[in-house]
């Protein structure tokens, strides 16, 4: 069904093309663009079952409660923003699968944005936290973490290209990439506190903030932990505002103006839907 695969396609393009407007221009993914998402995702692959097989629809659908539950798992711990959640099931249901591969789409998007991402922040964020000033001990476990996955990169790059898996010219995009992705990992938590950490009176808390919990103390930790009830969750919704509230502290540091992850989402399907063999057959998938 070239046609419907087409639709696919289109619909993704566009939908993520909003996404990534209206997370630039106000830091939220709306419901009104990712609802719909789901809604005709769902219609795509109701129609699917009925003309290929119900087999084929139970698979979409599998893949998207997949995505549902992994991402909602990242939302609860103050990973993932909520609009992200439901984009990235709506991505799930709208194409479900690579075109022409049986491989989830979902995760070569999540790939390929992390890839972008990743390379782009560090440009950005590392050489202004070099510029302020490198705090080492705060960044020891930061960097203890980039030397394990530089060993396992080098490593595995070379198994690749002895066994002739990669060429030397995709190992060489490649290495720039996970050089900028180490560096970033290295010093990701002294970034997030250079440029996202932020202390705010409890009354000006917003819906779904994310609680910076590894700068707390102890004791915040588990006065927090033991009224709020909280089992990991990081985003503090409403009910956990006013529980907040009761408790009268005054204020708490979280993460505020972080970056906006859509259009590494945008950029990601686009090279994908232009390129789709091109991370297949490289030993990455």
């Amino acid at each position: 069904m070239p046609y419907l695969l087409l639709l696919r396609e289109v619909a993704v393009l566009f939908s993520t093309a909003i996404a990534s407007y209206t997370d630039l221009r106000t830091g939220l993914i709306y419901d009104k663009l990712t609802y719909p998402m789901i809604a005709l995702g769902i219609i795509f692959n109701v129609y699917a079952g009925f003309v290929a097989g119900i087999a084929g629809m139970m698979n979409y659908f599998a893949v998207a409660l997949a995505v549902f539950a992994v991402c909602y798992l990242l939302y609860y711990t103050g990973k993932l923003g909520g609009g992200d959640v439901k984009l990235f099931v709506g991505i799930s249901l709208l194409l479900p699968y690579l075109p022409n591969h049986n491989y989830p789409f979902i995760l070569l998007i999540v790939f390929v944005s992390a890839i972008i991402a990743i390379a782009a922040l560090s440009i950005y964020y590392v050489p202004k936290y070099f510029a302020r000033g490198i705090d080492f001990a705060l960044n020891k476990q930061g960097i203890f973490n980039a030397s394990l996955f530089a060993v396992f990169f080098a490593l595995y790059f070379a198994l690749l290209f002895q066994l002739k898996f990669l060429q030397m010219q995709f190992v060489a995009v490649l290495g720039v990439v996970v050089i900028c992705a180490l560096l970033f990992i290295a010093f990701e938590k002294g970034i997030r506190k250079e440029f996202f950490l932020k202390e705010i009176p409890i009354g000006k808390f917003e819906e779904d903030e994310i609680v910076a919990w590894d700068f707390l103390s102890n004791e915040q930790k588990e006065r927090l932990g033991r009224a709020l009830n909280l089992r990991g969750k990081r985003v503090f919704e409403k009910k956990e505002i006013e529980k907040l509230k009761k408790l009268k502290i005054a204020k708490l540091p979280v993460y505020r103006n972080l970056p906006k992850f859509a259009p590494f989402v945008f950029a990601a399907v686009i090279v994908i839907i232009a390129l789709p063999d091109l991370f297949i057959g490289f030993g990455i998938f």
